[in-house]
C-alpha cells in the first residue's frame, strides 16, 4: 500500500499503482480538481501511485492548477485546429493581459470571423463531450515515427537533438502531442473560455513564411476569479499603437544606454589626459 499525507495532515492509503485521483476528491470548494501536487511536483491525476509522500489537489484557484488549466485549454485548441483546419499553422505566443494568451494562425482576413466561430463551436463541443486526456510514456523512436507519419515536422524538429529513452505523450482521441507539463485528465473540466479575433491593427503578415496571419486571443478564467470570464486588461486598446509605443520606448532606452556609454568613455579620456601630459 502507498500512504499519502494530505494538506490537512490526514493520511490516505491506496494500492500500489492506483491513479492519484483515487486519493483525492473530485472537487474542492466547488472547483474541479485538475491535477495533483505530489512531493512538490505537478503531476496528472492519472499518474500511478508509486511511492509515499505528500499529496495536494490543484484547482483553478491555485497557481499551479491555473497553469494546468491553460495548458489543457491550449492542448484542446490544438486538437480542434488539427481536426477542422489541418492545413493551417497556429502559434500560441505570449500572455495577453492576466487571463488570455495571444495566438495567430494563417487565415485570410475575410475568413477570420467565420473560422474563429467554427473553432469556438468545435472547442465547446469537445469540452461538452468530456473526453479523456491520457498521458503515456512512449519510446523515443516510436514517438518520432508517430510524428513523421502525421506530418508534424515541428515536433520532429523539437526532438532532433535529443535522444531520451522515452518521453511523455498526451493523447485525446486520435490526437496526440508533446505536453509542456501536466494536463487535466478530462476535457470537461475546462469550464470558461472564449476565442476572440482581434480588431483593427491585428491582421498582419508572417515575416518568415510571408503569409497573411490572423491574430486572436484565447481567453480563460483567472485564478483570482475562477467563476467568471472577465474581459482582458487589453480589450479596447489599439494594440498596434501599444506595440509601436513599446518599440519607441525600447529605442529610447537604447539611445539612453548609448549616451551613457559615450559619457563614460569621455570621462575616462579626461582622466587619462592629465596623466599623459605629466609623463611628457
Amino acid at each position: 500500500m502507498i500512504t499519502f499525507t494530505l494538506s490537512d495532515q490526514q493520511h490516505v492509503q491506496v494500492a500500489h499503482g492506483a491513479p492519484l485521483c483515487a486519493a483525492l476528491p473530485e472537487k474542492v470548494n466547488g472547483l474541479p480538481v485538475l491535477a495533483a501536487l505530489l512531493n512538490n511536483d505537478v503531476v496528472p491525476l492519472n499518474a500511478p501511485a508509486l511511492l509515499d509522500g505528500t499529496l495536494r489537489p490543484l484547482t483553478l484557484a491555485d497557481e499551479n492548477g491555473w497553469q494546468v488549466y491553460r495548458r489543457t485549454l491550449c492542448f484542446l485548441l490544438a486538437k480542434v485546429l488539427c481536426e477542422q483546419f489541418p492545413e493551417t499553422t497556429c502559434q500560441v505566443r505570449q500572455s495577453f493581459g492576466h487571463n488570455a494568451l495571444y495566438w495567430s494562425w494563417d487565415v485570410p482576413a475575410e475568413e477570420r470571423e467565420a473560422k474563429v466561430a467554427a473553432l469556438r463551436a468545435g472547442l465547446a463541443e469537445l469540452i461538452e463531450r468530456d473526453e479523456p486526456i491520457c498521458h503515456h510514456l512512449t519510446g523515443y523512436e516510436q514517438m518520432i515515427s508517430l510524428f513523421k507519419a502525421r506530418g508534424q515536422e515541428d515536433k520532429v524538429n523539437l526532438l532532433a537533438h535529443r535522444n531520451p529513452p522515452y518521453l511523455s505523450l498526451a493523447t485525446c482521441g486520435n490526437f496526440y502531442d508533446l505536453p509542456q507539463g501536466a494536463l487535466a485528465v478530462r476535457s470537461g473540466v475546462i469550464r470558461l473560455f472564449d476565442l476572440v479575433p482581434l480588431r483593427d491593427g491585428f491582421h498582419g503578415v508572417d515575416d518568415i513564411r510571408h503569409r497573411a496571419v490572423c491574430n486572436c486571443h484565447i481567453q480563460f478564467a483567472h485564478r483570482a476569479d475562477p467563476d467568471n470570464l472577465a474581459p482582458t486588461q487589453m480589450l479596447g486598446i489599439n494594440i498596434k499603437e501599444k506595440i509601436e509605443r513599446r518599440h519607441r520606448i525600447q529605442f529610447i532606452r537604447r539611445l539612453h544606454t548609448r549616451k551613457l556609454q559615450h559619457e563614460a568613455i569621455a570621462q575616462r579620456h579626461q582622466v587619462e589626459q592629465p596623466d599623459d601630459a605629466a609623463a611628457h
